[in-house]
């Protein structure tokens, strides 16, 4: 019963998420899904989902490529470790602020300023684990500013999502 009635409290989530965003009910399924299927527990795969969600509202993000991003994440975790070459894709889309995450998973990690050359040389190595890349993304999502992400939702895309999120859910 306990994980019955915690399935009904991630529907429900994933609902207002739906009705409260400018991103479809199947984008926000997806990510969710796609983020457990990544290997995050439902918890994790909640707080990524949430941290996305933040960041492509703030980015003005499509569906399109929050999937896309969702897509480079997996092969991040897949591969358990950050590599040069998926922090690359990350960048060159505009979308992730990939130097201030990392910047700040260095800082989480002990490195400073002066050690940052030693950060580089452990993340490189495959020294860093890529559990550390995705929960410095976690608080970046978590420290977005509200009004970006209200702003977002004001507009017309996020009015217009809104309201078909809102039709599909009293079918």
């Amino acid at each position: 019963v306990a994980s019955s009635d915690a399935a009904k409290n991630y529907l429900i989530w994933l609902h207002q998420l739906a009705i409260t965003t400018p991103f479809s009910r199947e984008a926000i399924d997806t990510t969710f899904t796609m983020m457990q299927a990544m290997g995050f527990a439902k918890e994790e795969a909640a707080s990524m989902t949430d941290a996305m969600i933040r960041h492509g509202s703030v980015m003005q993000l499509t569906d399109d490529l929050m999937t896309r991003t969702i897509v480079n994440f997996a092969q991040l975790k897949r591969q358990g470790r950050i590599t040069s070459d998926e922090l690359r894709d990350l960048a060159q889309t505009g979308f992730i602020p990939t130097g201030e995450i990392m910047a700040d998973m260095a800082r989480s990690l002990g490195y400073t300023t002066e050690t940052m050359k030693d950060f580089e040389k452990a993340v490189s190595e495959g020294k860093v684990d890529i559990d550390e890349f995705f929960t410095a993304f976690i608080n970046y999502g978590r420290n977005l500013p509200e009004e970006a992400i209200e702003r977002m939702n004001r507009s017309f895309r996020g009015f217009s999502q809104n309201f078909k999120d809102l039709i599909y859910s009293t079918r």
